[in-house]
């Protein structure tokens, strides 16, 4: 009996040539069973895209590719390299995935003053830039922020910064809920910043870094030079209202929904950072510190906790106080406040100290 010669699948040998319809209907089976079991492997697990283009296309296309499915992007370019560009990056829409964005070596990505950057839309997802300066973003958005941001509350996005910089990043919208001039995180969601520096950025509320009723932890990250530039809201009842709270950070509410862990401002230093005067016809004003403000909502109920540790405030100057730090639960919360380091900073009130409520 004459056999067929051995093909790829290993079995073809076995089976006469009289048999060669049952030999294509297993052929068919198997490759389906194939598929199907590729079909089950989750796609993103180690899918990799390295970026060896300084263009906006270039990095632009690999974030398109892995907007929904996450993944890691490796830029690899020779330190100082430019990445301009004229209009926002894909925005990551994932669902329950992760994304990073890593340069090799320190790259620039710059806004041109035009756009802004990057934002996470998913729900329980998080995007991660690690070793990017970020120049001269610009947004004139209510939520989105100058350089980073999220685009919808209550979806438990996170978003985590590490050894990153931030340059010059604006949010130049003329509204007290705004700010953010390089991140700005919105109701229910995550903030992880560490080991990062921010210069120069503004915004109405919180020159470099707004948030709200978000867990947030900041670590030995640097804020020289911001300015929160203020708005003035109204008429509220008769009320005009100015808002500036926070020349450089402002963190505004701790969330009910995702609070897993304590609000974390530590190690840090706060220097020559901005909070404006209050104008003419204001009637009435949100404490606006020079440097830093941390405050609870009255909403939150089941006691919130915030470590204020081992920061440095040099130079700051505003109307009010240099950095102040609130609890507004009734006395259920905790604030464990010590090792913080005044000098030479020019505010009106609370001695140009830190002024701590609970």
């Amino acid at each position: 009996m004459r056999w067929l010669a051995p093909l790829s699948c290993g079995f073809d040998s076995y089976f006469p040539i009289e048999n060669k319809e049952l030999l294509v209907l297993l052929k068919l089976r198997l490759f389906f069973l194939l598929f199907c079991l590729a079909s089950l492997v989750p796609t993103d697990s180690n899918a990799q895209t390295v970026v060896r283009q300084a263009t906006f296309q270039a990095l632009n296309s690999a974030l398109q590719n892995m907007r929904t499915s996450g993944g890691n992007i490796e830029i690899d370019l020779p330190a100082g390299s430019v990445i301009s560009t004229g209009a926002p990056f894909a925005t990551f829409q994932g669902n329950n995935r992760q994304l990073s964005i890593t340069s090799k070596r320190r790259v620039v990505i710059d806004g041109r003053n035009r756009t802004g950057l990057f934002q996470i839309a998913g729900r329980n997802s998080t995007i991660s830039f690690n070793n990017i300066t970020f120049r001269n973003a610009t947004r004139n958005d209510l939520s989105y922020g100058g350089a980073i941001g999220t685009r919808n509350t209550d979806t438990n996005s996170t978003i985590r910064v590490d050894n990153c910089r931030f340059v010059n990043c604006r949010e130049t919208k003329d509204y007290a809920g705004g700010g953010g001039g390089a991140i700005r995180v919105r109701i229910g969601n995550n903030l992880f910043v560490e080991d990062s520096q921010f210069f120069y950025c503004r915004g109405a509320s919180g020159g470099a870094i707004a948030t709200t009723d978000s867990n947030v932890e900041i670590r030995r990250c640097h804020f020289e030079g911001n300015r929160s530039f203020g708005a003035l809201d109204g008429p509220l009842k008769g009320f005009r209202q100015f808002n500036a709270a926070g020349g450089a950070v402002r963190i505004d509410g701790l969330n009910e929904i995702v609070r897993a862990r304590p609000v974390v401002v530590r190690a840090c230093t706060f220097i020559r950072n901005i909070a404006p005067e209050v104008p003419k016809g204001a009637t009435r004003f949100n404490v606006a510190p020079a440097a830093l403000n941390i405050y609870t909502s009255e909403t939150v109920r089941s006691g919130a906790t915030i470590i204020f540790r081992s920061n440095v405030f040099r130079g700051n100057r505003g109307p009010f106080h240099t950095a102040r730090v609130r609890i507004n639960d009734n006395g259920r919360g905790t604030i464990d406040s010590g090792e913080n380091t005044f000098q030479n900073n020019a505010t009106r009130l609370g001695n140009s100290q830190i002024v701590v409520f609970d």
